[in-house]
């Protein structure tokens, strides 16, 4: 599709200084004829692209230019490589491939302000399956007892918290003594309500 095509050529510019209408055409599978309309309908939309000729040509974007003013604002794409880095974490390795080129749009090489921890919970067998369904096997190990152990490093937001209260009584946090603490409050703020 061609918007996919146009998106995806701005992304190509943004993390490469130049590139050349024939390597655009061999990665999309069309002819660089093709690519050069693809670089007018750019123009013509306001990016601010262009050609050089000669052995060291090609195409480029303006230096400073950059996608986050003209479709996200700084905390929606803040929050989008936020999000990206928690997947990342999680089951969803090529994460980090996607993070990086964001991270080029963005023109914003840390994800965000917050904290990263080494979470570490101990669950029962009746969580193991979401455990496996969220995180990658390597961050899971089975104890003895039959219990599971959770080691991951995460950005510490709401959704940590969110989560290891989604366990109930079958979670319980080994570490960071702080996130303990806050699980201890909120489950007494539970107890509370009801």
């Amino acid at each position: 599709m061609k918007i996919n095509r146009l998106l995806e050529i701005v992304t190509i510019l943004l993390n490469r200084e130049t590139v050349t209408a024939k390597e655009l055409a061999d990665r999309f599978g069309v002819s660089s004829r093709t690519i050069y309309r693809d670089i007018d309908a750019l123009s013509s939309a306001g990016v601010p692209v262009y050609t050089n000729k000669g052995n060291s040509g090609g195409i480029s974007l303006l230096e400073d230019y950059t996608l986050n003013k003209a479709m996200l604002s700084k905390s929606e794409s803040e929050s989008l490589l936020l999000a990206l880095k928690t997947m990342g974490a999680t089951s969803y390795p090529e994460a980090d491939a996607i993070i990086d080129k964001l991270g080029a749009i963005f023109k914003n090489n840390q994800t965000t302000n917050l904290p990263l921890i080494e979470l570490k919970l101990r669950c029962g067998e009746k969580v193991f399956s979401r455990l496996y369904d969220t995180f990658d096997s390597e961050c899971i190990s089975k104890n003895d007892d039959d219990s599971y152990d959770l080691t991951v490093t995460l950005p510490e937001d709401e959704w940590v918290y969110s989560y290891i209260l989604s366990l109930g009584g079958n979670a319980e946090v080994i570490g960071p003594e702080h996130i303990r603490e806050i699980i201890k409050i909120r489950a007494k703020e539970i107890i509370e309500k009801y």
